[in-house]
């Protein structure tokens, strides 16, 4: 009599999971499609509810899979009756298949996270580059506007205004200066 709950077991245990490897198999399908999106520079990723989404299915997937190692473990402890090898050995392979399943909902979820610190670092990256970007031409156009705001003063007596050539050597230092810190920014590897 005992042994006739057992006889299921290996169905039980089929059906279990290849449920549980059809919803993870998907899930990741769908994830997979979310990571890349997550990590295409050309289209900003804006999907934040569908990976939350996402990332709850493989830990409610985990939730189940404990759930139901519980159920098991619970079941084993009522039972009246010792159990022998061979139902040992099922019950055993029923809580593998289980844990497998388990430990591969934990790697969905941890999947997500690594692909959201990408998306993040990415995102970073890119705004260092435009930040760096910004900060050299600041850099280049500020001794350039100081120059000219001394000579745009409106002062009586400035001698190189009565110069005949002044306007030309200005323009000529402003181009010397200019020329000098784009030869140093690209030496430096900023461009």
């Amino acid at each position: 009599m005992l042994g006739t709950p057992f006889r299921l077991f290996p169905a039980l245990r089929d059906s279990l999971v290849r449920r549980y490897l059809t919803i993870a198999a998907e899930l990741e399908h769908r994830l997979e499609r979310v990571r890349d999106a997550l990590l295409d520079p050309k289209d900003p990723f804006e999907d934040w509810q569908d990976l939350l989404s996402h990332r709850k299915q493989a830990h409610m997937l985990e939730l189940l899979c404990e759930h139901n190692l519980d159920t098991i473990d619970a079941w084993k402890r009522e039972m009246r009756n010792e159990l022998s090898d061979k139902q040992r050995t099922r019950l055993n392979d029923l809580r593998e298949h289980i844990q497998r399943v388990m430990a591969h909902g934990d790697a969905l979820q941890k999947d997500v996270e690594v692909a959201v610190q990408l998306h993040f670092a990415s995102v970073s990256h890119q705004t260092n580059r435009i930040m760096r970007t910004l900060t050299v031409m600041s850099a280049l156009f500020f001794p350039l506007t100081l120059i000219t705001g001394i000579y745009g003063m409106n002062f009586q007596n400035m001698p190189e205004l009565q110069w005949h050539y002044g306007y030309y050597i200005v323009l000529g230092v402003l181009g010397v200066v200019g020329l000098v810190l784009v030869y140093l920014f690209k030496r430096r590897g900023y461009f």
